[in-house]
């Protein structure tokens, strides 16, 4: 038996308290950061307020379901960046690049692996859009080297100043993404 776990970014933060009170289900687990649901046995949502939602072991009604939650407008899951993970059991902890073992799967083991994966799919949405920007900024670096000049019009620059703003404080105010959960400290297994 295993299960499958996928973790979306979205391009902008999660309102937590707008969707608690809209979701039926009572979250098992909330704090200002995140908010965990198990819907059924074995079956877990994780919001995390910077953008990211992990499905374990979901079904694609309850993941459209969340995702018509979030957003006002369609949400395109083929567009999100993800990561996906198999959860199987044995006797060992085993932690690969898309598999985890684990011994038995309670509320805290998978709390532990949808925060794992809601910060591996925050990191890749960063280190993209980090990776564009640095592109842009080669791009007018060397037309300032060759020619002294920028091709681009004031408003044009202003924008691309923004936008660079808006990424570096978008990086600084989520780098809590890093943390590791206190859980994980208060139990050796986790």
């Amino acid at each position: 038996m295993s299960y499958n776990v996928v973790a979306y970014h979205l391009d902008n933060r999660i309102d937590l308290r707008a969707f608690r009170l809209s979701y039926t289900f009572e979250p098992l687990k909330r704090e200002h950061s995140f908010l965990l649901f198990e819907v059924a046995k074995d079956q877990y949502i994780y919001l995390k307020d910077y953008g990211s939602v992990v499905f374990l072991n979901c079904s694609d009604t309850i993941i459209n379901e969340v995702f018509g939650l979030l957003s006002s407008n369609f949400i395109n899951q083929e567009d999100l960046l993800t990561e996906i993970s198999n959860v199987c059991f044995g006797s060992d902890i085993e932690v690969d690049f898309d598999k985890i073992q684990v011994q038995d799967l309670s509320v805290d083991v998978a709390h532990i692996i949808m925060l794992n994966l809601a910060q591996s799919v925050a990191l890749k949405y960063y280190l993209n859009t980090t990776a564009a920007l640095h592109e842009s900024t080669l791009v007018y670096a060397k037309q300032l080297e060759d020619t002294g000049h920028i091709r681009l019009s004031k408003k044009q620059m202003r924008i691309f100043i923004g936008k660079t703003m808006n990424v570096k404080n978008s990086i600084a105010e989520n780098l809590f993404i890093f943390d590791s959960s206190d859980l994980s400290w208060s139990n050796e297994g986790l």
